[in-house]
């Protein structure tokens, strides 16, 4: 389980733009697989459980 990180902690630990980290965070919200409070972000695992 990794720790909440914002928008451009994702951004920088994963080596993508903002607009990428972005789309990549709101496609994995919408699956069920983050979740977002206060602009933090944070993996709540798999929508299938």
């Amino acid at each position: 389980h990794a720790d909440p990180r914002t928008i451009d902690g994702v951004s920088l630990a994963l080596g993508l733009s903002l607009v990428e980290a972005a789309m990549s965070l709101a496609r994995l919200q919408s699956a069920g697989w983050v979740a977002q409070a206060d602009g933090w972000f944070e993996c709540v695992g798999s929508p299938l459980r």
